[in-house]
């Protein structure tokens, strides 16, 4: 009776596994040549306790040297009605601006909306969005946070704002 080698069954299997890595490296090569892939790292820098009446005419908050403005079109928040917002910041080099309204002591699930630049109004760029507050809620006092990211060429800052109205 033969007793197969074991070392040309370790041979077999090494060449076997090196052979599939081959083809899946060569397959994935082949995949990702037609794709655009973007690996940014930026630093994200979080703006903890700000404040905005939605109720003023515009709400300003202070980033170091900078200087943001909101307004809230209209000056309430309600279920399902589009709430209209401007943002004007000093001209930068912004790659994107998204804004999400976030219930503080629930959390509603995340719909993040964009921001579009519209024009630049002397030393300041003005983005404009409609957002939605998407789920009713039952208690008329629920407190709420517009988060705002902010994307540079260099960084990203993150707003969290307590919306009073």
């Amino acid at each position: 009776m033969l007793i197969p080698n074991i070392k040309s069954y370790k041979l077999i299997n090494c060449l076997i596994i090196v052979l599939l890595v081959y083809i899946f490296t060569v397959g994935i090569t082949k995949v990702t040549s037609n794709m655009q892939v973007k690996t940014v790292d930026k630093p994200l820098i979080i703006w903890e306790n700000q404040v905005c009446n939605i109720k003023a005419e515009q709400c300003h908050i202070n980033l170091d040297s900078s200087k943001l403005s909101l307004a809230f079109t209209p000056k309430l928040l309600t279920y399902k009605h589009p709430i209209n917002i401007e943002l004007r910041v000093p001209v930068a080099n912004y790659e994107k601006v998204t804004a999400e309204f976030i219930g503080k002591a629930m959390s509603m699930g995340l719909f993040p909306f964009k921001l579009k630049p519209i024009n630049v109004i002397g030393t300041e760029q003005l983005f404009s969005g409609v957002g939605h507050i998407v789920f009713c809620t039952i208690d008329p006092k629920m407190k709420w946070m517009l988060r705002l990211r902010i994307t540079s060429d260099t960084k990203v800052d993150q707003l969290d704002i307590d919306l009073d109205y």
